[in-house]
């Protein structure tokens, strides 16, 4: 969502925010292996050129153990990549087909095994619906109404690490791993296409305060003039204003960031010890996409990496330099504990 959309007028600014509304699957795994993911493929409309090549946070499921529950907006716990991008209309029904590769964060029992563990995905999703408009109190509200049940699949990776609770479990793990591991994909995939289905045709609010210059989006129908709730409530205009849960073995991604840009990244550790972040050039991503799935990001060669550095405990910020080329942002947790962790990203001419 960059900010340079901004300038844009109405039609292009509501382009980015598409990026978060897809957000949505339920609990998934982590591979060992992972193909490269598939080149860029998009139309050079509008709506696709704000969302191919950008990462849309995957938040937890509200339902889960507790560490996501209390909060009006989810932890995010995954990412996906848009790699491809088509829209057509028919009247006044817009409809956009968009796909990619993913990652997702699980704690998991069923049918004798566990999983705490990060599984890549691929998912792609169809939506169709009509726009509406309206205005109160300095803020536009668009309300996005599905006319059409969303199509959408999400598969998960066989590359699941599985660890055994009882005697059924370990017999079957002995006997055939390879089914042990295609039950459990099949599960998890069904899962998450259901919960990303039914998140997705409760309808979308997307909202931009004028004066603040400030976009979002929820999940649900808002009233005209009402506004998301975010971890940093200050008025200052974001990139990103979100909470994360960060297990040992997880990441999460941001961007693409502009290259000429400085940025600065706030972080309020609500648990755990911090986090820590590395830039890499958008152009290196997919030779280096495995890696970060697979939740070692330690393991990225250093001439990938054009910066990184750590946000330990309490409220901490810290300015990222403009760099030669476009990047993504990639965060993982300190330490042998999980981490829950407020974010904020902005220019810092914002400040």
């Amino acid at each position: 969502m960059h900010r340079r959309f901004r300038a844009a007028g109405f039609s292009l600014w509501l382009v980015p925010v598409w990026l978060s509304f897809l957000g949505l699957v339920g609990a998934c795994a982590r591979p060992q292996t992972t193909a490269p993911p598939q080149s860029v493929a998009s139309e050079s409309t509008p709506v696709c050129a704000g969302l191919v090549d950008r990462f849309v946070g995957l938040p937890a499921a509200l339902e889960g153990d507790g560490e996501a529950a209390g909060h009006e907006r989810a932890p995010l716990v995954g990412s996906w990549w848009v790699r491809s991008c088509t829209t057509t209309r028919n009247g006044s029904e817009l409809s956009v087909n968009l796909a990619g590769p993913g990652w997702y964060w699980v704690d998991a029992e069923q049918d004798g095994f566990t999983m705490h563990q990060q599984v890549g995905l691929e998912l792609s999703a169809e939506l169709a619906g009509t726009l509406q408009a309206g205005f109160a109190s300095g803020i536009v509200s668009v309300w996005f109404r599905p006319s059409r049940e969303p199509i959408v699949e999400v598969r998960a990776s066989r590359e699941l690490e599985l660890q055994t609770t009882n005697a059924r479990g370990a017999l079957l793990k002995w006997l055939a791993p390879g089914l042990a591991r295609t039950n459990a994909a099949r599960s998890i995939s069904e899962r998450a296409t259901s919960r990303m289905r039914s998140r997705l045709t409760r309808g979308i609010t997307v909202t931009y305060d004028i004066w603040r210059d400030q976009h979002d989006l929820a999940l649900a129908h808002l009233d005209a003039g009402e506004v998301p709730v975010h971890p940093f409530a200050e008025k200052t205009p974001w990139i990103v204003n979100e909470r994360m849960l960060l297990a040992p073995g997880a990441t999460q991604m941001f961007g693409p960031l502009a290259a000429d840009t400085p940025h600065r990244l706030d972080t309020a550790t609500a648990r755990g010890l911090g986090i820590e972040y590395r830039a890499l050039c958008t152009r290196d991503m997919p030779a280096h996409f495995s890696t970060v799935v697979q939740g070692v990001p330690e393991r990225l060669p250093a001439r990938a990496v054009i910066g990184s550095g750590k946000l330990l405990g309490g409220q901490r910020a810290v300015r990222i330099a403009p760099q030669h080329c476009p990047f993504y942002l990639v965060a993982s947790g300190v330490g042998g504990e999980r981490s829950l962790v407020d974010i904020r990203l902005a220019e810092l001419e914002s400040f």
